[in-house]
């Protein structure tokens, strides 16, 4: 990730910089491009300095493994997923032993009230209070956390500062309701600060777009559906226009070698590029990927991928900032990432895969959001990808069939 230097930041993330308080609970809020995960980092060496022990707690493992190229921004502040923080502060802190309790034993859907329990009772005394302290916890993706969560770092934190835990327990969460990906699993802004007992002292909103272009912040925006983070200030910089590509579907072959014979093309020619391909479903993904490899192998660009279910393709192999590469990842871990340019594969299955018009949308402005520089949407002539696309004038991009 790209992270400017704290002498490099705008005057707005400065004022939240200096003006967000060390000790206590923190809401940060920003919609796509407004430097959320930036000031994360900048808070947590900030805090390190401080000996307040913070920690990252990010969305996902490719989010993890974006940011770990940060340079000398907290270089040793840790960065964990939530379960794997979860897991590490149950074994370490309250029961020393197995997994901690999830909802109808589902692995990743944590029961935060009985863990809230358990840390409560453990911290009835100054000694148990100071094994539950987790430091500073600083939240990316605050968003895609269930509010229960919040519950139970607040409802903890109460209890065991109030037995002298030093440093006191404190959280900074950064979040961005418009890029809730889990419907059903996620917390909006409003039940953030409620279950975090927040008054406005402690709310701050980024609001200026720093990633993209004008015009790529434009044809986002055509996606955006009305929540509270809003839309950011529009970016200076100007560039392309947004392509939008159609392409018939005789078959799922003939649809995927036109997408993938378009950006081998582009690859080559764009070799300093840093650029994100992505896809809904994990079938698109993984024949993108076997494409692209067969076509750019012999051009020595690099073309990477990640999925869960492959043990050859673990997100800790991918790297970012990498110029003249190409990394093919599902929608549901692009979240956080940015490139220098998109190609965004058959979005229409947002709205076939069930989402209802609203979800849709929400991910379309999550994923229109990702590039810095340029964004091709490659579509599927279809019914759902009309739908899709309906309500954005034809003004704001260019159009193609291929």
């Amino acid at each position: 990730m790209r992270f400017p230097k704290l002498t490099e930041l705008d005057k707005d993330q400065n004022e939240i910089y200096n003006g967000a308080p060390p000790e206590g609970t923190v809401l940060i809020i920003g919609p796509p491009g407004t430097g959320k995960t930036v000031i994360a980092f900048h808070r947590a060496q900030m805090l390190s300095r401080l000996k307040r022990n913070p920690r990252v707690i990010m969305y996902n493992k490719v989010l993890s493994q974006y940011t770990s190229s940060r340079g000398s921004v907290a270089p040793d502040v840790e960065v964990q997923t939530l379960h794997k923080w979860a897991y590490d502060w149950w074994k370490r802190s309250i029961r020393g032993s197995g997994d901690p309790p999830c909802v109808d034993g589902a692995r990743f859907d944590h029961d935060w009230s009985a863990i809230q329990d358990a840390a409560i009772k453990k911290s009835i005394d100054s000694a148990g209070a100071k094994l539950v302290n987790w430091g500073h916890l600083i939240i990316d993706e605050g968003q895609d956390f269930p509010p229960s969560l919040y519950a139970c770092l607040t409802n903890v934190m109460t209890v065991a500062n109030a037995k002298g835990s030093l440093p006191k327990l404190a959280v900074t969460v950064l979040a961005d309701e418009n890029q809730r990906l889990r419907p059903g699993r996620n917390s909006n802004i409003e039940e953030i600060r409620q279950n975090l007992l927040l008054g406005p002292e402690n709310f701050f909103h980024l609001k200026k777009n720093y990633r993209s272009t004008k015009q790529i912040a434009e044809f986002a925006s055509c996606f955006y559906v009305g929540l509270r983070s809003g839309k950011p200030i529009a970016p200076s910089s100007i560039g392309e226009l947004p392509v939008v590509s159609w392409i018939e579907r005789d078959t799922e072959g003939k649809f995927l070698d036109a997408c993938a014979t378009k950006i081998a093309r582009y690859a080559d020619i764009r070799r300093t590029e840093e650029i994100g391909v992505l896809t809904v479903r994990d079938k698109v993904r993984s024949s993108i990927f076997n494409r692209l490899n067969a076509k750019l192998d012999e051009k020595n660009i690099k073309v990477q991928s990640y999925s869960s279910k492959d043990e050859e393709l673990k997100a800790t192999n991918l790297e970012f900032d990498l110029p003249g590469s190409v990394t093919v990842i599902n929608s549901a871990s692009a979240k956080g990432l940015e490139f220098d340019t998109v190609f965004l594969i058959d979005p229409g299955a947002l709205v076939s895969n069930g989402s209802g018009d609203l979800e849709a949308k929400m991910a379309m402005y999550v994923l229109c959001s990702r590039p810095r520089r340029f964004l091709n949407v490659m579509l599927v002539e279809d019914a759902n990808s009309k739908k899709l696309m309906k309500d954005v004038s034809k003004a704001i991009y260019e159009e193609e069939n291929l």
